[in-house]
């Protein structure tokens, strides 16, 4: 009787530092040897952007996995191992993982690295909270002497960002209304995605930065005349 294909979804974390596509080649190559020596057959990718702490690669390989019963082949344990929420999300799936540098991960040693990885985070913000503590102790002034200034200055610094950035991103904006007439705010999202428009943050385009966007660069009335509505948020 012929032995079952096993099926796998790989993901990848988004490489620290510089040299990003050189490290995705190699971590690709070594689950490629992986996925061949195991017999393993790779449905698909998923790679994160790095941009922020959007996990939206990893819901998305998750969800593949449960779709298909695939185990998520990951290229280094090291890379996920401490990142507690991967562990997180990992555990409350159920899906299998496979690390290319060190097999199969049984679900007792996952269990064990997001316990060490909780450890982890509670000794950081303890250490926070003392290195506060003796700041204080030395009469150090934390935070702004008024802080009502700041607090004003700050938030008018960031309109004036989000006025400017709707201004540059206007043009781009209008061209997809005029192109595509009735298109809601998620299909413009994913439209300002396509094409790379960076948001005022550096995150990922969604339906209420668009509505933002709309309304600071005065496009909100075109989007309407072409159909556009509250009810079209996706």
């Amino acid at each position: 009787m012929p032995r079952k294909t096993r099926h796998a979804v790989g993901y990848f974390p988004a490489p620290a530092g510089r040299g990003r596509a050189e490290a995705l080649a190699a971590q690709s190559r070594a689950c490629t040897r992986f996925a061949r020596e195991r017999g393993l057959v790779v449905l698909e990718p998923f790679v994160e952007s790095g941009r922020g702490r959007r996990r939206g690669e990893l819901l998305a390989a998750l969800e593949r996995c449960r779709e298909s019963g695939a185990l998520l082949l990951v290229p280094e344990l090291a890379a996920v191992g401490g990142d507690l929420a991967f562990l997180e999300a990992l555990l409350e799936t159920r899906v299998a993982l496979c690390a290319a540098d060190a097999g199969a991960v049984r679900r007792p040693v996952l269990g064990l690295l997001r316990d060490v990885a909780l450890h982890q985070r509670a000794l950081a913000s303890e250490r926070s909270r003392e290195a506060l503590r003796a700041a204080r102790g030395r009469g150090a002034r934390l935070g702004s002497p008024r802080p009502e200034l700041g607090s004003r200055a700050g938030v008018a610094a960031l309109r004036a960002g989000a006025e400017a950035h709707a201004q540059r991103v206007a043009p781009v904006l209008a061209e997809l209304l005029l192109s595509n007439p009735g298109a809601s705010l998620r299909a413009l999202a994913e439209g300002l995605e396509a094409l790379g428009v960076p948001t005022p943050r550096r995150g990922a385009w969604g339906p209420s930065a668009v509505r933002n966007v709309l309304r600071r660069a005065g496009l909100e009335r075109l989007w309407r005349r072409g159909g556009g509505r509250a009810s079209q948020l996706t």
